[in-house]
């Protein structure tokens, strides 16, 4: 025979009453909040009540007539009618149901063994295995309920193909240090007198242990069970399967943020993690927020004293902060009233929505952004380890696709590219070092540095932050290693670079290098200014009139200020009025001898003080609006700008040989745009007595030149080398990038000719240079030929007359 007896929900406290005791240890949902939890035993057992017995099943293990709470017990229920006592019956009646019943139970008997029988023998090792795995779960649950009589299991079914002796379980506990706004409605509800406090905080108990063992059920992917909230010891603990995740605090608060925050039990955050990986492997990380709200009641003491509201508004968010914020670091908190910006550090990578959790917490003086307007890593010198890493270009989403508008595409789609990645990589990546990036394009590489090893996953992290100009980036670096050399210097010339004319096109004519070089060489001679400016324009390189042409030999040269971007001759056609078409190839390439204190200047300003209130402003902003804005003057060095806001001064370098009255009008009104008036102070010129071009730029041993009428002149050659003197000829190649030995490709270029003296034939692998003598007159080009077809390239050939007893002999 049954026994119904009552149960109790665990999780909204309901109670109900169960056909049968087949219900004990089995996971049901209750029928009121439909929240699953495991069937334990009654701790008192109710009177019994006998009812025929019916086999339970799971989803059957509840009384269909007892689905509302446990009140007084149910009665049958009345048909409108007087019952009679029962004293009289019909015996012919009773006699013949007795038969009838009789006879059914021996039918059912017969038919049932016979099946029983059956089903038996074919089943009986299946059934036996599946009933001693059923007992084994009923046992083992129904040991957890009874070892942990006071905890609510959480509300998701765990996974059946994990044993808890193959992954066992850990009981964690944790503070709870700040009870948020929903629960807290609950728990004010209780000043009330004619409410009963124990009921109320019972109630917002289960509140919170329903909604936790929701969202970390899912967070954690249900390795979660008997979660206990205890809002009286301000406690929360579970069991959890391990092994236990890194940064559990963390990722708790950033789904519990809505009920409560928690912290280590019986110790700080910061001595947990120090423990667990060691103090040299924490990283600070320092994060800016801006300021969106302050309370009426600290806007108020702000308004009548705002030196004193501000110590109050910051002790008590400082000491919010502390308290609920087990990441946060004590007294690192900086608060910036005037231009609304709240910094503070962390122990840790911060949660995505610390802000919000902030925001939510009780009692929290002022509101913030939901996340951080600036975020920095705060590394100490043992922690740096400077890199230089290379990411594969998996799509450039168009920017080498030739759509019919050929090169004039190409630098807008490359420069708005390179625009965007700029700002993430100094925004977003941390530990990135400003100006370190460098994109091929025809290579397609990225390559940056940082203080640090990057992350596994830095390259699709970066992918996905690319939201204007799509850039599709390997996951993990092609490369990794020490930085190299700065491979620009912004504003000061570099290197000089000589380019080949292919072709020239107009809108009537068009003139090959083969077939018309007069025509080439005439419109060469004609149209410098027209070259050299269409050439800065599109060049960001380009050192001011720094270029130079070559008409007898149809060449075209500038001065950069940066190692020559693969793509150099590619960014120079696509110049909207130069109608040249000059070779990919470099013909060759020279490091230019350039001292910033022989050739630059400085301008000093003063802000005008007109006794008003300076504008509120960001220094930070300003600084860097400002540097972009001076970009404007030819010849400025970017990054020189140095601005003192305390004593209002502030200064610039710019290269000599510009119109000093525009710089300084210019620099006015880049100050001017953002609310600051400035007056020039004064000129300092170079203090540097090295050489120097009066014109601001490099100087090169081997030019191209122009003068300001736009005729040209050859290549220079050494004075002391006269015509058909014999020399010592160096060849300097930037790149061989040919399969066989080096010694053998350079042999190669130099057998044949009858003008070179092989026994002086050397080679310097490691200074990348060719020597040889001269026996008679030198044929350049046909040189410059062979070098390429051995594939030497960016070679740059020197000549020096050679003595004249070495030239006899």
């Amino acid at each position: 025979m049954s026994e119904t007896f009552v149960i109790q929900c665990p999780h909204c406290g309901a109670s109900f009453k169960a056909k049968s005791k087949a219900a004990l240890g089995k996971k049901v949902p209750c029928p009121k909040c439909q929240t699953p939890f495991v069937v334990a035993a009654p701790k008192s057992a109710p009177p019994k009540v006998k009812k025929k017995q019916k086999p339970a099943s799971l989803p059957d293990a509840w009384d269909d007539e007892d689905l509302s709470e446990e009140g007084p017990v149910h009665k049958a229920r009345s048909t409108g009618k007087p019952q009679r006592s029962g004293k009289r019956s019909n015996k012919k009646q009773s006699a013949g149901t007795t038969t009838i019943v009789a006879g059914l139970l021996v039918i059912g008997v017969l038919v049932g063994g016979g099946i029983l029988f059956l089903s038996s023998n074919s089943n009986s090792s299946d059934q036996k295995a599946e009933n001693l795995a059923l007992e084994q779960r009923d046992v083992s649950e129904q040991e957890a309920i009874e070892n942990e009589p006071g905890e609510t299991p959480v509300m998701k079914a765990q996974s059946s193909d994990v044993s808890p002796a193959s992954n066992p379980t850990t009981k964690l506990s944790f503070k709870i240090v700040a009870i948020h706004e929903n629960l807290g409605k609950i728990i004010r509800y209780t000043k009330n007198p004619n409410t009963n406090e124990e009921k109320q905080i019972k109630q917002a108990e289960g509140v919170a242990e329903r909604s936790l063992g929701s969202t970390l059920g899912d967070k954690f992917l249900n390795q979660i069970s008997f979660l206990d909230v205890d809002l009286k010891k301000k406690e929360l603990s579970f069991s959890m399967r391990n092994p236990i995740p890194d940064n559990l605090i963390q990722a708790i608060n950033s789904v519990s943020f809505q009920m409560v925050s928690v912290a280590p039990l019986n110790r700080s955050l910061h001595e947990e993690l120090i423990e667990k990986h060691g103090a040299d492997k924490l990283i600070v990380h320092e994060l800016e927020y801006h300021l969106s709200n302050i309370i009426p009641e600290y806007k108020k003491q702000l308004e009548e004293n705002f030196e004193q509201g501000s110590k109050a508004l910051y002790q008590a968010l400082s000491q919010q902060l502390e308290q609920s914020v087990p990441e946060y670091i004590p007294n690192s908190l900086k608060l910036d009233l005037e231009y609304k910006i709240l910094t503070f550090q962390v122990i840790q990578p911060p949660a995505s929505n610390l802000g919000l959790q902030i925001n939510h917490l009780p009692n929290i003086p002022l509101l913030i952004s939901p996340s951080p307007d600036r975020e920095r890593e705060v590394r100490t010198e043992k922690q740096k380890k400077h890199v230089q890493v290379t990411y594969q270009i998996l799509d450039d989403y168009g920017v080498t696709k030739d759509d019919g508008q050929e090169n004039l595409s190409y630098n807008f789609h490359r420069n708005m590219t390179l625009s965007e990645l700029s700002e993430i990589l100094y925004e977003k990546v941390l530990g990135f070092i400003p100006g370190t990036l460098d994109v091929s394009f025809p290579k397609k590489t990225v390559t940056f540095q940082m203080d640090h090893l990057p992350d596994d996953d830095l390259g699709t992290k970066i992918s996905a932050m690319m939201n204007h100009r799509k850039l599709s980036l390997s996951a993990k670096p092609l490369s990794v290693g020490p930085p190299a050399p700065p491979f620009r210097t912004p504003g000061r010339p570099m290197y000089f670079v000589v380019l080949k004319v292919l072709t020239v096109k107009d809108p009537f004519n068009e003139y090959h290098r083969d077939q018309q070089p007069e025509m080439i060489k005439k419109y060469l001679t004609e149209s410098y200014r027209i070259i050299n400016n269409e050439v800065e324009g599109v060049l960001g390189c380009a050192i001011k009139n720094s270029a130079r042409i070559d008409p007898d030999r149809m060449y075209v040269a500038v001065q950069i200020d940066r190692v020559p971007p693969d793509d150099l001759a590619k960014q120079i056609n696509g110049a909207p009025l130069f109608h040249l078409v000059l070779a990919d190839e470099i013909v060759s390439m020279q490091k230019i001898e350039y001292d910033p204190e022989s050739t630059e200047k400085t301008l000093y300003f003063q802000f005008i003080d007109h006794g008003d209130k300076l504008p509120q402003f960001d220094h930070r902003f300003i600084k860097q609006a400002t540097n972009g804005n001076l970009c404007g003057i030819d010849r400025y060095i970017p990054g020189s700008l140095n601005i003192d806001f305390e004593q209002g001064l502030f200064d610039i370098k710019v290269r000599v040989g510009g119109n000093e009255k525009e710089e300084i009008e210019y620099a006015v009104g880049c100050l001017k745009g953002i609310q600051l008036e400035v007056t020039h102070l004064k000129t300092v010129p170079p203090q540097g007595t090295k050489k120097s071009d009066p014109t601001g730029i490099g100087i090169v041993s081997t030019t191209i030149g122009a003068d300001s009428t736009g005729a040209s002149t050859t290549m220079n050659t050494p004075a002391t080398v006269s015509p058909g003197q014999n020399m010592k000829v160096t060849i300097q190649f930037g790149l061989y990038s040919g399969k066989g030995k080096l010694a053998k490709s350079a042999r190669d270029v130099l057998d044949g000719f009858s003008w070179v003296d092989l026994k002086s034939f050397k080679v310097d692998a490691a200074k990348k240079e060719i020597s040889f003598n001269t026996t008679g007159p030198m044929n350049e080009a046909a040189l410059d030929r062979l070098l390429k077809r051995q594939k030497f390239y960016q070679c740059v050939v020197k000549k020096e007359a050679l003595p004249e007893e070495a030239a006899k002999e």
